[in-house]
């Protein structure tokens, strides 16, 4: 029984090791959602501040994305980015059409 019993912990030791990176992003975005402030801006913007804040927003979503800490955030970042997308088209054809 002993033995089964550390064989066991063993185990589970070493599939946290494994998985220690995906707890601490998960811990990460957890502790994000809790602490991040959500506000609404009504302003006028031109394609040209849609652009160029997404493009930043996009920068920022890949280096999230790119470590292991903050991959999740990044997720959320980039998705902000992919729904402003629509947007970003709509502001390019209006563009289009007054020039």
């Amino acid at each position: 029984m002993r033995k089964i019993s550390i064989i066991l912990g063993v185990v589970i030791f070493i599939v946290l090791l494994a998985n220690i990176s995906d707890i601490i992003a998960h811990a990460k975005l957890y502790m994000f959602e809790q602490n991040k402030n959500v506000t609404t801006e009504t302003k006028v913007v031109t394609f040209r501040d849609i652009f160029e804040t997404l493009y930043e927003q996009r920068e920022v979503a890949r280096e999230l994305e790119d470590s292991i800490l903050y991959s999740l955030i990044g997720d959320e970042v980039r998705r902000g980015a992919d729904e402003a997308y629509v947007y970003e088209v709509l502001l390019a054809i209006t563009n289009k059409s007054n020039h």
